[in-house]
């Protein structure tokens, strides 16, 4: 099974997204947060295979999310 963990503020895009991740890739299990906060603690709870964030996002930007798990994965 792949894990795949989707983030986006905006509710209709990350809904588009999860529908085409799982045409593609029929073993899927899918976790969706539109808050990077959010997703920064899923990150710390389980492993994911795959990543897709939207990087233009508030409070916490996709990019900056990113720097965050890179510290995390270097601690």
């Amino acid at each position: 099974m792949i894990r795949v963990l989707l983030c986006d503020d905006e509710q209709p895009i990350l809904q588009q997204i999860s529908d085409k991740v799982k045409q593609l890739i029929l073993d899927s299990q899918i976790t969706e947060t539109t808050d990077a906060t959010k997703l920064l603690l899923l990150l710390q709870e389980q492993a994911y295979d795959i990543l897709l964030l939207d990087i233009d996002m508030p409070v916490i930007t996709g990019l900056e999310s990113a720097h965050r798990l890179e510290a995390l994965k270097t601690k």
